[in-house]
């Protein structure tokens, strides 16, 4: 204000203004004032950034193209129990087995065997999904799926050797599913009985890169998509059951719901080098793709719960639709069809294409999960940088960090395996890296509850310690509470400064807990890193016991189906094993339950059966001094404090002196 009269202010000398003099009406709200003239759109689809606002350049940076905005994920996408693990799991379990080999199976091991194939599949399965929620719901889960798990609680360097051969699992399942879409659709297009194999593979490698690039643009698309052929695949499984029903082609094979068909199925007919454990092999492959809940947890709101109710329920479905296949098809076909046809579903099915377009799907819904989990697997293996090489393959692009790198990996190694093009062989060889890993996760559940037992029993004995010292009188002793902030009801001990007086009023200077030893323990052996089995229905089943006993008949089965191969994957971990442990860096992750051996467990185990004593290690061997019954002591003060060093904290010296083998104290 100069004479009486206003100067509006320069805003140019500020960067709020451009070209024209436009001042800010003090009479609107900042919000008001913000807004762009006449609600125009910019050219991006956003709105136009008024050049006067302060923080014009940050607003415009964040603009983007409508096509990027919608097609390309542009933030960091996150999903729950049903729109991420559920679909994701009974979709990749949902897959080409049970389409194209359901029949088969009848055919070699008759409706009574494919059922125990089916409910042993399963409990397998279950054993391993039990065993992986029990980890995930006592540990805090971050992204890596099945490798995270299993280096998490054993350590990295076990965790890298079987997470590579898991990769390389999915790799082969990702071809058997591959190759079973360009079996089905080159015997649609070949004039032939018998189909070109080299059409075959031409187009399983094209399915391949198309779903690669699918990848590509995104988590977000990927879980879209699977709901679409998740649609599509249960509209299949109609299709089939009411076909069954409605018509019959008895020079095909197929004649309808009859006692008779359904009797000579009824056994096992097991041709030339097949029995029950070969065909076994051949449909375990069809559940494996159960850990796909998992191996996204990144990408999970909360991945405790997600997965453990996610993965349940996709069992359970995919369970039911298998045995459904089976039973209709023993039922309504002749055993000759179901060895020789292996699209014998197709022609029971009422109008055909949608179990045809569910077979296509399957194929590749399954391929399309492997795409989206396993490289994050790859990832985060990579991102460790134990295996030289491999730290350009823990590169991520965009907000979900979407492994581009790892991608291309598996995907060069998948259509490596199209080559061999022979399903049988390829669901065979899948099966024993799937084996081992699951094996893996039930020992890592062992070891974690073993390590947990062990934490509890030395917190108990720290307990017992601190409350047999003689310095202490029984006030005292109850400074040794719980601590605080561990969720599950973990309880580890810290001590409180508690200040007393006696009748006279001199105050009583009370011993601090071991504070300082009692932390270097929480940290040593990650004591607050393992919580408490929470209570679920399922919880009796996340059982040790049951998980130490599916690691030894997993390792029993690998040998029953085929020795061979079998032989050849333990091999590979082993060399990876050893590789890491001459490669890895010092300070590597030795895991949660590094301190557990399972022959130190043994050997405690034969000392206790055999009524000997169990040493504990050196740092838990502790000399408490006696406490006497009816004696209580106490520390109190012999002088009266003086003024002048009231600030100064108060110290008793205690010296012993020994003469002539007699003791005695000096104060």
């Amino acid at each position: 204000m100069k004479n009486g009269h206003s100067k509006d202010p320069d805003w140019g000398k500020f960067g709020l203004e451009d070209g024209e003099k436009q001042p800010l009406n003090p009479g609107s709200s900042a919000a008001e004032q913000a807004k762009p003239v006449n609600g125009e759109k910019g050219l991006f689809g956003g709105q136009v950034i008024d050049d006067n606002e302060l923080f014009a350049d940050d607003q415009g940076a964040k603009a983007q193209p409508w096509w990027l905005s919608h097609f390309l994920v542009s933030e960091r996408v996150l999903f729950g129990t049903w729109d991420g693990v559920f679909t994701s799991c009974l979709v990749n379990i949902f897959g080409v087995i049970v389409f194209l080999r359901s029949g088969w199976i009848v055919g070699e091991a008759g409706i009574g065997h494919a059922g125990l194939i089916v409910l042993a599949a399963v409990a397998l399965i279950l054993i391993a999904v039990l065993a992986a929620i029990g980890i995930c719901e006592r540990c805090h889960v971050q992204s890596g799926g099945v490798y995270f798990l299993i280096s998490h609680v054993l350590g990295s360097r076990r965790g890298t050797a079987v997470g590579i051969l898991y990769v390389l699992g999915q790799a082969i399942g990702n071809a058997l599913c591959a190759t079973g879409f360009g079996e089905s659709i080159a015997g649609l297009l070949s004039e032939n009985e018998v189909p070109n194999p080299l059409i075959e593979r031409s187009i399983a490698a094209f399915v391949i890169v198309m779903l690669t690039l699918i990848n590509f643009a995104g988590v977000k698309w990927v879980i879209r998509l699977q709901f679409l052929l998740l649609g599509i695949l249960v509209l299949g499984a109609m299709d089939f059951g009411i076909g069954s029903f409605t018509h019959t082609n008895e020079e095909l094979g197929f004649h309808g719901w009859n006692l008779t068909v359904w009797q000579n199925n009824s056994k096992p007919g097991y041709t030339d080098h097949h029995n029950w454990f070969s065909v076994f092999g051949v449909f375990f492959p069809a559940l494996t793709g159960v850990m796909a809940g998992i191996n996204m947890s990144g990408d999970l709101k909360n991945p405790s719960q997600d997965i453990s109710i996610g993965t349940l329920a996709a069992v359970a479905t995919a369970s039911f639709i298998y045995i459904f296949f089976m039973v209709v098809l023993a039922g309504t076909c002749d055993r000759a069809a179901l060895l020789t046809d292996y699209v014998i579903a197709e022609k029971v099915s009422a109008l055909g294409f949608l179990l045809l377009a569910a077979v296509y799907i399957s194929s590749a819904s399954s391929c399309l999960a492997t795409l989206y989990g396993t490289p994050r697997v790859l990832q985060s293996i990579a991102a460790e940088n134990i295996i030289p090489g491999m730290a350009r393959l823990a590169e991520g692009r965009g907000p979900n960090k979407v492994p581009v790198k790892a991608l291309m990996a598996i995907s060069m190694t998948t259509l490596l395996f199209i080559l061999i093009g022979d399903m049988n062989r390829l669901a065979t060889l899948a099966t024993m890296p799937f084996l081992i890993t699951y094996a893996a996760i039930e020992y890592s559940y062992f070891a974690l509850c073993q390590q947990f037992e062990m934490n509890q029993t030395r917190l108990e004995n720290f307990r017992t310690q601190g409350s047999q010292s003689p310095t202490f009188d029984q006030t005292a002793s109850s400074n040794l509470v719980k601590r605080k902030g561990s969720v599950g009801g973990n309880s580890s001990i810290a001590s409180e400064d508690v200040a007393s007086v006696d009748s006279r009023g001199d105050p009583i200077i009370e011993r601090k807990g071991r504070d300082e030893e009692f932390e270097e323990l929480l940290e040593k052996y990650n004591v607050d890193e393992i919580e408490e089995k929470p209570k679920h229905f399922y919880s009796p089943f996340c059982n040790r016991w049951i998980s130490i006993s599916g690691v030894l008949i997993k390792l029993i089965m690998m040998f029953l189906i085929h020795w061979g191969y079998a032989l050849l994957c333990l091999g590979i971990c082993l060399l990876i094993y050893w590789y890491v442990g001459h490669t890895a860096p010092e300070g590597v992750n030795k895991g949660i339950a590094f301190e557990f051996s399972l022959m130190n467990y043994f050997k405690n185990l034969m000392v206790r059966l055999t009524g000997g004593q169990i040493v504990p290690p050196k740092e838990e061997q502790f000399v408490v001094t006696p406490v006497y019954p009816g004696v209580k002591t106490r520390s109190s003060q012999m002088n009266d404090v003086n003024s002048d060093f009231a600030n100064r904290s108060l110290f008793h010296q205690n010296q012993t002196h020994t003469v002539e083998g007699s003791q005695f104290q000096q104060k």
